[in-house]
């Protein structure tokens, strides 16, 4: 932890801020592109998948925009 510490107060807020923002979309990149296919073809509710997901991205932003 120590030198982990030592390298993130070295970043600026803003370079955090945007590496945070990549981490956030790299991961729903990944859940949109590799994980909903393979839910989607083996769940017999495909639309009722794809608006959970939906409604679960909409709800995040919601939040976001909250605070």
């Amino acid at each position: 932890f120590y030198l982990s510490d030592i390298f993130i107060s070295q970043i600026s807020e803003v370079s955090t801020a945007l590496l945070i923002a990549f981490a956030g979309g790299s991961l729903l990149y990944v859940s949109a592109t590799d994980l909903l296919p393979v839910v989607h073809s083996k769940s017999k509710y495909k639309y009722l998948t794809i608006l959970c997901f939906m409604i679960g991205v909409i709800g995040m932003s919601a939040v976001k925009l909250g605070e």
